[in-house]
């Protein structure tokens, strides 16, 4: 059993399940990229690329598609005869070091033919751009897995350098075992690595915050668990939250998140399937939290198998070509073939779309697979006939409108400054009062306590932080949009009044909005102010 070690402040919290912004649809369409490919697992590429990379599954190769839009003949990578595929086994995750563009390192995961998951390093060919060494794999880890299937095995790199990888737990019908709430297997969990300093025998190092280092009896590759099988899951490239979709058993698939800073979240299978309790022989027993736990983190999103089967987790968008679908979680349902559109903030969903229809309308498409990100930042979809589709403006999309934004990205600590934030609800909440608040990311020195000094994670919003003798740093908390939904804050930070060990923290600023009858309407984007020396 293990317990989650912080849980974020919910800004827009349990206010309500589902706000959808009603000003209209995204403005996004699918068209068709290329065809050909054999049972495509993943896609993505090195950033700054104009290829993409595919993994053919039972095929067991990575195959490009140049800038084009061709498909290349000769694989990128064809792994060799220690490998097996068939139903879940195969290649099935590929990632590009951040530093790729210099050290051409890629990882891969898949089965060996002893039916082991199998994590390996290779490095470009020196001589070929398209091509991969295959006389290069370093093999990092090997993972025994008592089914055939819950293999999970994609890969993401985040913000911090480090590579994450999530497996599953190791199949059987409702996990026969408790495997994913237990700190000795690394089946069902998300492991996070560090991957610069591998050598020859691809040893690995773990990044120093990692939560279970020195944990008599538990493994320090884990960083959050009480995962059944997350078969995709993507990083916001931006503030480096996780979001993994996981496959359910036998009612529910779920869209889980957690925060960047948080560490050993429990997901809480198989305590509990999506938000109803699971019928779990072996995690029964005062060992385990009991389903229901406050401990056991709910998912963000979740549905039955009435609208799927299998859910696909997908990216945020953080590209530049659709600018309306800023911050967007997009994530599709293999069996459904529906496609969805979420946004949240701090673990909250606060807006909901279904994209289904109108995507199916500019481009027939079923049984999505994965959905990556260029190298751009573009989202690119898989199918498992052997298709690809980008996700694409409409013509003549309307200009986003952004509910909140900010003049400037730092204020100074010494020095002092302002922020002018702007309001912008739309016209149809113009009267509607409006409440200031927030988060923060980052990480304090410490609290003397006894004479220790004891680290803080660190996360309540701007007024609560600062020093009382500030006063209210943020102007006005409270007020009323215009007759245009609009209005204006000032986040105003007098010189020298705030502890200098905030330095380097990051405070992120929302709005609320409520109607005459005081009932909440809106939680707008967060727009983020960095607090320097």
């Amino acid at each position: 059993m293990y317990e989650k070690a912080s849980l974020p402040t919910a800004v827009c919290a349990a206010l309500l399940f589902v706000a959808p912004d009603a000003r209209g649809q995204l403005p996004v369409r699918l068209e068709f990229e290329v065809g050909g490919l054999q049972n495509p697992t993943d896609v993505t590429a090195p950033v700054g690329d104009s290829r993409l990379f595919v993994t053919e599954q039972l095929a067991g190769r990575v195959r490009i598609v140049d800038a084009n839009g061709t498909l290349l003949p000769t694989a990128y990578l064809q792994l060799g005869s220690d490998f097996v595929a068939g139903g879940e086994r195969g290649l099935l995750g590929l990632a590009f070091d951040p530093n790729y563009a210099t050290n051409g390192h890629l990882f891969v995961t898949y089965t060996d033919s002893q039916g082991r998951l199998v994590l390996s390093r290779f490095t470009r060919s020196v001589t070929n751009r398209n091509q991969a060494d295959t006389a290069s794999e370093v093999v990092l880890l090997r993972l025994d897995q008592p089914f055939l299937v819950h293999k999970g095995a994609d890969l993401d790199f985040g913000p911090d350098g480090y590579l994450y990888m999530t497996v599953g737990d190791g199949g059987g019908s409702g996990d026969g075992t408790c495997r994913p709430q237990e700190l000795d297997t690394l089946l069902g969990k998300v492991l996070r690595l560090d991957v610069a300093p591998i050598d020859a025998t691809g040893s690995y190092g773990i990044p120093p915050d990692n939560p279970l280092i020195g944990i008599p009896g538990a493994l320090p590759e884990i960083l959050h668990g009480g995962l059944r099988n997350p078969w995709r899951f993507g990083i916001d490239p931006l503030s480096g939250d996780l979001w993994i979709g996981d496959v359910g058993e036998s009612k529910w698939e779920e869209i889980n998140w957690a925060d960047a800073d948080e560490r050993l979240v429990n997901f809480g299978w198989k305590i509990m399937e999506g938000p109803d309790c699971f019928n779990s022989p072996g995690c029964n027993g005062s060992n385990y939290l009991p389903c229901g736990s406050p401990l056991l983190r709910q998912p963000l999103s979740a549905y039955t198998h009435i609208d799927g089967c299998a859910v696909i987790g997908g990216q945020v968008y953080r590209g530049t070509d659709i600018p309306a679908l800023q911050g967007t979680y997009l994530y599709a349902d293999f069996c459904s073939s529906k496609i969805w559109a979420v946004r949240g903030f701090e673990g909250q969903l606060v807006s909901f779309e279904e994209l289904t229809g109108q995507l199916q309308a500019s481009a027939s498409y079923s049984s999505p697979t994965s959905i990556g990100r260029d190298g751009f930042g573009e989202l690119v979809m898989a199918t498992i006939g052997g298709s690809l589709y980008r996700f694409v403006p409409e013509p003549n999309s309307p200009t986003p409108i952004h509910p909140l934004s900010g003049d400037v990205d730092a204020v100074s600590i010494t020095s002092g400054g302002v922020q002018t934030l702007e309001l912008d609800g739309g016209a149809d909440r113009g009267g509607s009062f409006f409440f200031m608040s927030g988060t923060a990311s980052g990480v304090h020195p410490g609290l003397p306590i006894d004479g220790t000094l004891v680290p803080i994670e660190l996360d309540v919003y701007t007024f609560q932080l600062l020093d009382p003798t500030a006063g209210n740093v943020v102007t006005p908390i409270f007020g009323v949009l215009n007759g245009l939904g609009r209005s204006q804050v000032l986040f105003d930070l007098p010189a020298g009044v705030v502890d200098p060990g905030l330095a380097g923290l990051t405070l992120h600023h929302v709005f609320l909005a409520f109607g005459r009858d005081f009932a909440f309407e809106f939680c707008s984007n967060a727009e983020s102010v960095r607090l320097d020396p």
